[in-house]
């Protein structure tokens, strides 16, 4: 009998944006701080392309341009696993392999929720996967 596995993800960075009434505009307000923590890991990695993170910065954006959340509800935004030559989707992560040592950045999910009227962007980083 296999074993069901789930994957461990460990919250690492929160920005809030307050009772927003445009939440593509306020993303392009907010885009720094929201994307901070990535930034900084990609940047720590040193030879990775930093401008491929930009990519998933635009594409994040336009989902916001039609995406429509509702109070208590969590949305995953995007994936993507820092390398040291270049960022990944979710779709080459999931070829690669969660578990791919090519990731010596990690993989990071962004989710976005609603709660009591205020949006929360909330990065997550893959820890590996959980046997239960």
């Amino acid at each position: 009998m296999e074993v069901a596995t789930k994957q461990k993800w460990t919250w690492v960075a929160t920005r809030e944006i307050f009772r927003s009434q445009n939440l593509y505009a306020d993303y392009a307000i907010y885009v720094g701080g929201i994307w901070e923590h990535v930034f900084n890991e990609v940047v720590m990695l040193g030879e990775a392309y930093q401008s491929d993170i930009l990519y998933d910065v635009v594409d994040v954006g336009r989902k916001l341009a039609s995406l429509d959340v509702e109070e208590g509800e969590e949305v995953e935004l995007c994936l993507i696993g820092l390398r040291r030559l270049g960022v990944d989707s979710k779709a080459m992560i999931e070829s690669r392999g969660y578990d791919s040592e090519d990731y010596d950045g990690g993989i990071y999910k962004l989710m976005l929720s609603k709660i009591d009227g205020s949006y929360c962007f909330d990065w997550y980083k893959y820890e590996g996967e959980v046997n239960e």
